[in-house]
C-alpha cells in the first residue's frame, strides 16, 4: 500500500452474463473494459481486465413470508487476461497476471413492504486466492518502474458487501 500523487479517474463497463445450466446451477462471467486518466496522463486505449468465470449453485429458495434467505455458493476462477506489466503507463494496467480462485456465498431475501413495494436485501462475501506468483517486467500494476525484472506475490483478498433494493413500482 502506498499513496499516489494524483487522483485516478476511470470509466468502466461491466456486463454480467449468466447462463442457467439448471434451475439451481448457473455459469457466470463479468468482462471488464475500462479507460483511465489522471491530471498527468491517460491510458493508451480502452483496456480489458481479468476475466472472472464462476459456477453459482443456489442451495435453497428464499421464503417471502418468513424472510428466510436463499443461499447461493460461488466457485470460480479469474483468468489473467488484463494487462499488468510491460505497460506504457501504470494506468494501462487492468489485470493481476495471476490465476485467482474465488470462493463465495450470497444470501438474499425479498420482502413486501408498505404499499406492496418489494425490498430485496443481499449479503455477500468472497475470498480470492492467487494460485501462483507472477513474473513482472518494467512498469506494472505492482508499482514497479521501467527496467524492473522480478516476481510479485499477490495476496489473498476478501470482499464483503450489503445490497438493498427497493421497488418503486412494477417497472422500477
Amino acid at each position: 500500500h502506498y499513496s499516489v500523487a494524483h487522483d485516478l479517474n476511470q470509466l468502466q463497463s461491466e456486463t454480467e452474463v449468466k447462463y442457467g445450466i439448471t434451475d439451481r446451477l448457473t455459469l457466470a462471467t463479468t468482462p471488464l473494459f475500462a479507460h483511465s486518466w489522471n491530471d498527468q496522463t491517460t491510458s493508451s486505449a480502452i483496456g480489458v481486465g481479468d476475466l472472472p468465470v464462476e459456477l453459482e449453485y443456489r442451495l435453497n429458495e428464499m421464503d417471502r413470508k418468513t424472510g428466510s434467505p436463499s443461499v447461493t455458493f460461488e466457485l470460480g476462477m479469474n483468468f489473467p487476461t488484463g494487462a499488468y506489466d510491460r505497460l506504457r503507463t501504470s494506468l494501462d494496467g487492468l489485470g493481476s497476471g495471476a490465476y485467482t480462485a474465488k470462493e463465495g456465498v450470497l444470501l438474499q431475501s425479498l420482502f413486501d413492504t408498505w404499499g406492496n413495494h418489494p425490498l430485496r436485501l443481499r449479503l455477500y462475501g468472497a475470498v480470492f486466492e492467487p494460485l501462483a506468483n507472477v513474473s513482472v517486467h518494467d512498469v506494472s500494476v505492482y508499482g514497479t518502474s521501467q527496467g524492473f525484472q522480478g516476481r510479485a506475490a499477490p495476496g489473498i483478498s476478501e470482499e464483503l458487501g450489503l445490497g438493498v433494493e427497493y421497488g418503486l413500482n412494477q417497472q422500477w
